[in-house]
């Protein structure tokens, strides 16, 4: 059954969402009641002002203007109008009799969820300050405690190892859920700090780390050996690139019988510089690839089940890497082991 634009404008009129169809050149074709009352005008000053003039925003004419020329098919923005954010979704429709295609947009006010959206990022804020100060001083508190009472009777000492292991982990925990919420309020690109660095450096510093948190057998410096072109320099913010190097090789130990190296090799290729973390250790399932770098994403696997973790450490490592200017990639094969290449801008010189 065919439906007139007439008939159809009486179903819009009715949503209680706004409706707005605009034909290129950003020509009104049809606006219902609801967009009207969130764009906080009349239909004579729309009229009059034509939709550009609805929008002190020129993000939406540009989203209109792109969809309508076939630049895109769909896209969101969220604009404020009279105190209110409005949400505008557009999407390409039939096409337009002038040439063009018609963009049918649909608004919403959005102004609340976003406000509950700041309440909870300021309440995780607060939650991740105030605990992890305490959690840190009963770490250190342990710490200072199995090293200085040398000769405590077994239980105090065993004790005292759980608490350390256990504030250790929450330790860790905590800061994910820190660059979790850094990461998702889109406050990470602030902290970035990019300087030129050797990837021998950073390589080492965050092996180096690893040793306080990773009882090795044999030692972490008799698994990982470091090859190619390690004194090549690179751009990036050393803190976020040692922590990245840290999640990709303690998970390349963790899944690697301790008789088996871990290889950190550096490969330079025009402008760019690329760090391959090679393991033989068990491997990844084919359909686990694709979702490795999505937050609490954790194979399912005897490993992870008998081992604690956030599921957390690629997904922050893979959005500090692309804020860097960067990219990470992985190759794995079940039983043969996984490559990790994370691949950075190249800088000027060698070191």
């Amino acid at each position: 059954m065919d439906v007139t634009f007439e008939q159809l404008g009486t179903f819009i009129d009715r949503l209680p969402v706004g409706v707005m169809v605009v034909e290129p050149p950003m020509d009104l074709k049809h606006v219902n009641e609801r967009a009207l009352e969130l764009l906080g005008i009349g239909i004579d000053h729309l009229l009059t002002d034509g939709v550009d003039g609805a929008f002190s925003d020129n993000r939406f004419s540009s989203m209109v203007n792109e969809i309508a020329s076939g630049g895109s098919d769909a896209a969101e923005v969220v604009v404020s109008i009279g105190g209110r954010s409005v949400q505008c979704s557009a999407r390409a429709g039939e096409p337009a009799d002038n040439g063009g295609r018609t963009v049918i947009t649909v608004l919403q006010d959005v102004s609340r969820i976003r406000q509950l959206d700041q309440i909870e990022r300021e309440f995780l804020s607060t939650i991740l300050q105030q605990i992890r100060g305490p959690i840190s001083g009963l770490h250190t508190a342990a710490s200072v405690l199995l090293e200085s009472l040398p000769d405590v009777s077994d239980d105090v000492r065993e004790l005292l190892s759980l608490s350390y292991r256990e504030t250790t982990h929450l330790n860790n925990l905590l800061g994910d859920l820190r660059d979790l919420f850094v990461a998702d309020t889109g406050k990470a690109a602030e902290e970035l700090e990019i300087e030129k660095m050797p990837v021998e450096r950073v390589v080492l510093r965050a092996v180096h780390a690893l040793r306080d948190s990773i009882e090795s057998e044999p030692p972490l410096h008799e698994r990982i050996y470091l090859s190619g072109e390690t004194r090549e320099v690179v751009y990036a913010d050393f803190e976020k690139l040692k922590t990245t190097l840290q999640v990709i090789i303690r998970n390349a130990l963790q899944y690697s019988p301790p008789d088996r190296p871990i290889e950190v090799r550096a490969v330079s290729l025009d402008d760019t510089v690329t760090i391959e973390i090679r393991d033989k250790g068990t491997g990844i399932r084919r359909e686990s690839l694709s979702r490795i770098f999505t937050r609490f994403f954790r194979e399912d696997n005897q490993i992870n089940r008998s081992q604690r973790g956030s599921g957390l450490g690629l997904y922050i490592a893979h959005t500090w890497v692309e804020l860097m200017n960067g990219s990470v990639s992985c190759e794995s094969e079940v039983g043969c082991g996984t490559v990790f290449y994370v691949s950075l801008p190249r800088g000027e010189g060698r070191q």
